[in-house]
């Protein structure tokens, strides 16, 4: 059980090394069919980041794109409900609410 629990926070840390150049490589490798650039940045993606949610558990996980960080904060739609969702595990319940889709199965229905 001990070996288990070691192991498990050994791999939860490499995890937590990991994550900041996985998901940046992610980000950047993503393409579709209409891409933006704005400002003076010459990263392109589908619409502008404004803010950037990564989580791992209630952690954050620091990346930074166009000059925008990762933070534990979204918000819904920018009308409807401009309000930020802080609660990373009630992000999906909330999002209702606050006419924001987390899951794209639900997006696609």
């Amino acid at each position: 059980m001990i070996m288990y629990m070691l192991l498990s926070i050994w791999q939860a840390n490499r995890l937590r090394i990991c994550l900041p150049g996985l998901l940046t490589d992610i980000l950047t490798s993503l393409n579709f069919p209409k891409n933006m650039r704005w400002a003076d940045h010459e990263f392109k993606f589908v619409r502008p980041i404004r803010w950037l949610v990564a989580l791992f558990g209630d952690e954050v996980i620091p990346v930074e794109i166009t000059g925008v960080k990762s933070g534990k904060f979204s918000r819904g739609h920018r009308f409807l409900r401009p309000s930020a969702l802080d609660n990373a595990k009630a992000h999906e319940s909330i999002g209702d609410a606050a006419k924001a889709l987390f899951d794209t199965v639900k997006s696609k229905g």
